[in-house]
């Protein structure tokens, strides 16, 4: 942990017990100056320290993403809609003829060759019903993709995400009538 993230979480804290009763917080000792800075900060410019919050979640993420070495998903999930470029509410169950979206993230090397192809099987009862081909057009850590399927027959259905013929990632869903 950076010292900033270490500060950074103190503040918080600071900041989240402050909302709790005084008998909820052990150590009643006076706060460090570092502390009160933080604090007096976040009182002055909230925007501020979430932008300082948001920067070094940022450099946090470019680290990571110096240590990925291959292509693998992140997250994938059913759901009925997107929330912009976000899964909607994720789903398990749905009725026949509900038009459901595979949503998924992947991470990818930083230095990685695009474009390159990815593929979502959508299997119904083990036999696969589609195939569709997606395009990664730019390395990111968090490359966010869906593609919409109309389930129409009752059953287990699966969507796998398929990179250079690896299975990298499955999600099920019930269909009933």
């Amino acid at each position: 942990m950076t010292r900033f993230t270490t500060l950074l979480f103190v503040a918080l804290t600071l900041v989240s017990l402050g909302f709790m009763g005084s008998d909820a917080i052990a150590d009643d000792s006076p706060l460090n100056s570092t502390e009160q800075a933080w604090l007096d900060q976040l009182e002055r410019d909230p925007a501020r320290v979430r932008a300082l919050i948001s920067a070094e979640e940022n450099a946090s993420r470019m680290e990571h993403w110096d240590t990925v070495t291959s292509v693998d998903v992140t997250g994938l999930y059913f759901c009925l809609e997107t929330n912009g470029r976000d899964p909607g509410q994720i789903i398990d169950r749905v009725p026949v003829g509900t038009s459901v979206v595979a949503w998924y993230s992947l991470e990818m090397p930083r230095k990685m060759d695009v474009p390159f192809l990815v593929q979502v099987h959508w299997k119904h009862n083990d036999t696969l019903d589609r195939l569709e081909t997606h395009e990664v057009t730019a390395p990111s850590y968090h490359y966010r993709l869906w593609d919409r399927q109309s389930l129409r027959r009752a059953g287990t259905w699966t969507a796998t995400v398929v990179y250079n013929g690896t299975d990298l990632a499955t999600t099920t869903i019930t269909v009933h009538n």
